[in-house]
């Protein structure tokens, strides 16, 4: 991470915005798939801020200074969390911080279709130890009675 961000400032020219990119996501993935398969507390914990880390530096670093998008819809929703992140400042506490890029990449892992159900729980657990999700109890309640699924006509 050290090395790509040194790279990225010395050789502007020569190490493209893609490559970067692509580098950033290779490396974020990874510390995801460390995350997922690591157990114990303290581990896991300098892996969490190992991935804050990495991804606000990819959102900082490269993202922010993309000029080309692909797709006009992702360069929005990039702006709107980018006046989020502005708005919270450099003296902003690191919960707060987190909170909003665990949101931002757990709306990016949801997009994807591979399966990142483990990273998925993960990212939603830390976010309610932030306080910024609540965990909601799994109950319901079975109801008395006959129900039938009633067929509705399609006007032509």
């Amino acid at each position: 991470m050290i090395l790509l961000g040194i790279s990225r400032v010395l050789f502007t020219h020569s190490l493209p915005l893609v490559a970067a990119e692509e580098c950033y996501a290779k490396l974020v993935q990874d510390v995801r798939t460390m995350l997922a398969a690591e157990s114990t507390g303290a581990k896991r914990d300098r892996l969490f801020i190992m991935l804050v880390d990495l991804i606000e530096e990819y959102n900082v670093k490269v993202l922010s200074t993309k000029v080309y998008w692909d797709r006009p819809e992702e360069r929005e929703e990039y702006r709107l969390f980018w006046n989020q992140y502005q708005l919270l400042g450099e003296d902003a506490d690191l919960g707060s911080k987190q909170s909003l890029l665990f949101k931002y990449d757990l709306c990016e892992l949801n997009k994807e279709s591979h399966n990142q159900a483990d990273i998925i729980k993960l990212y939603k657990t830390k976010l309610v130890e932030l306080g910024a999700m609540k965990e909601m109890p799994n109950k319901c309640k079975t109801m008395q009675g006959k129900y039938t699924q009633v067929k509705q006509v399609c006007e032509k």
